[in-house]
């Protein structure tokens, strides 16, 4: 988890650019009373963010073999909806339907299911490499 390839930084901005298009649409759905968009918002941000991740690790699992990089792009995830949540509430750009309350609360949730994802990957951390022995590779 410690090596960013090139294929880690193209997810981080294909992720900060799928996050701002959301984060604008559904602040202006939901200031335009169109509450059922907000909802189709919040699922093409999950399937375009969920093929970014597979299309992105699939090449960098392709290019650098490590068994973490599942969890490296959820925290990416995640630290990014956090930081453009925030800013966008900083400077003013919410809805007067959104509060951040509801930001807080979704990332208390996210956060407990990543922090469920660490320990997982802690538990069941890799003795091997591409399938073969550590012991192999490394004698």
């Amino acid at each position: 988890m410690k090596k960013s390839t090139l294929q880690y930084i193209y997810f981080i901005i294909s992720t900060i650019v799928i996050m701002s298009i959301c984060r604008i649409s559904m602040s202006y759905f939901l200031s335009n009373y169109h509450y059922t968009l907000v909802y189709g918002v919040a699922a093409l941000w999950f399937m375009a963010m969920y093929i970014a991740g597979w299309y992105f690790g699939k090449k960098e699992f392709e290019e650098l073999p490590l068994y973490a990089a599942g969890l490296k792009y959820h925290l990416a995830t995640y630290s990014i909806f956090m930081e453009i949540s925030y800013i966008w509430f900083i400077y003013g750009e919410k809805s007067k339907y959104e509060n951040l309350y509801q930001v807080n609360m979704t990332l208390g949730i996210w956060g407990f299911f990543l922090l469920l994802h660490i320990i997982l990957y802690f538990y069941n951390k890799p003795k091997s490499i591409k399938g073969l022995e550590k012991g192999e590779i490394f004698e």
